[in-house]
């Protein structure tokens, strides 16, 4: 996971609320999906190490220890291990003043380690906050089956509902590296579309932000092959919401559903198959539209301008089976560009450009594809895009 992530607004703030926690004098459990590498760990210890005065030990959970026998283990010396079970033996120890032990991937079942950590954090209420040895868990579930509740010595920190729009957009801007060979308005097309199509997963934001345009307009191949790296096949035909609408845990915790801007939005490895593919299609589209109708407009007036001289007003045409006439230039649709020039092109009254009138239709096209919620294909884009940029500029 690129430290960039932990750079964006909701992750920063979740980041700095488990450091204030830290600096404090709590224990933290912080809960992560489980598609979510290590890089929050490196985070925290250099957060702590710039804001707060701890010793900093960075444990690794490999065995089936119950977390006692665990942590006096891996923090005593040989002789000064208590194996008579006394939390006190780790709370009172003066050795561990000051320390924060960060604990990676704990069992995969919390349920050991919250009971500890309500016994443990109960008795650091005597003890000064800056004097107390801190626990940080690390747990790659979001919702786990228990958790112990917030205490004065305890917080707990869920990954859901961080990040924005905005956030992934703004990390794929950053992660994004194209050459120039790419037109501006292709790149920030391909940035437009990943951004409608991710969610909380910034490996897949790295594999779609290197894709050309094709490759983002029909990701369908590249999704199958990440749910299957990832063994979410048989999870793909779950409900997200419950029958009282709140969104699947279990979900959540395997990734394959975000809440982003507080809206539930399913990964989009769920939505390759033929009974959900029309959402991620609607995703693609979305991405398009942002970019290509304000280009689409600023193109149609590039149009008339250089036209003026030879288009006719007004201009008639049947809409819904009724005549309508349009009297100012500015109203002029593709369409009634392309009828004006073929017609004067066969009256010999104009004699076109090369090309002009493929672009006009092309644009003509696209338009109408966009109004028909229907996403363009790559080729038609690139194709126009360059046309514009040969006759137009």
């Amino acid at each position: 996971m690129s430290n960039y992530w932990w750079r964006l607004p909701g992750p920063t703030k979740f980041l700095q609320a488990i450091i204030s926690d830290i600096r404090s004098g709590k224990n933290v459990i912080v809960c992560l999906p489980e598609i979510a590498d290590n890089g929050l760990v490196n985070i925290i210890h250099r957060g702590i190490k710039e804001e707060a005065d701890l010793f900093v030990r960075r444990l690794q959970f490999q065995n089936d220890d119950d977390p006692y026998t665990f942590l006096v283990k891996n923090l005593l010396p040989q002789d000064d291990r208590y194996f008579e079970v006394d939390i006190n033996n780790l709370v009172e120890n003066e050795d561990l003043s000051r320390t924060l032990v960060i604990i990676s991937n704990p069992s995969q079942d919390l349920n050991a380690w919250s009971d500890f950590l309500q016994k443990f954090q109960h008795l650091q209420k005597k003890i000064d906050p800056i004097d107390r040895c801190l626990l940080c868990i690390v747990h790659h579930e979001v919702y786990p089956d228990y958790l112990p509740k917030q205490d004065v010595c305890l917080g707990i920190h869920s990954f859901i509902g961080v990040n924005s729009e905005i956030d992934l957009e703004f990390y794929l801007h950053q992660i994004f590296n194209r050459d120039s060979a790419y037109q501006d308005i292709i790149n920030r097309l391909i940035i437009s579309i990943a951004g409608q199509i991710v969610t909380d997963d910034p490996e897949l934001c790295d594999i779609l932000i290197n894709q050309d345009l094709n490759g983002i307009i029909y990701p369908f191949s590249l999704l199958k092959e990440l749910c299957i790296k990832r063994n979410w096949t048989t999870h793909l035909n779950t409900k997200f919401l419950d029958k009282y609408g709140n969104p699947d845990k279990k979900l959540i915790n395997l990734g394959l559903l975000s809440l982003i801007g507080g809206v539930p939005k399913l990964h989009p490895c769920c939505l390759t198959s033929p009974e959900r593919k029309i959402e991620l299609v609607s995703r693609i589209w979305s991405g398009q539209v942002r970019v290509l109708l304000p280009h689409l407009e600023i193109t149609r007036h590039k149009l008339l301008s250089l036209l003026k001289d030879m288009l006719t007003i007004p201009h008639k045409k049947k809409l819904n089976g009724v005549i309508v006439e349009i009297d100012n230039l500015d109203d002029l649709e593709f369409g009634d560009i392309e009828f004006q020039l073929i017609d004067k092109m066969r009256n010999k009254e104009w004699y076109p450009e090369k090309g002009m009138i493929e672009l006009v239709g092309n644009l003509k096209n696209i338009r109408n594809n966009l109004s028909h919620q229907t996403p363009v294909d790559a080729d038609i884009i690139i194709n126009t895009v360059k046309m514009v940029d040969d006759i137009l500029l």
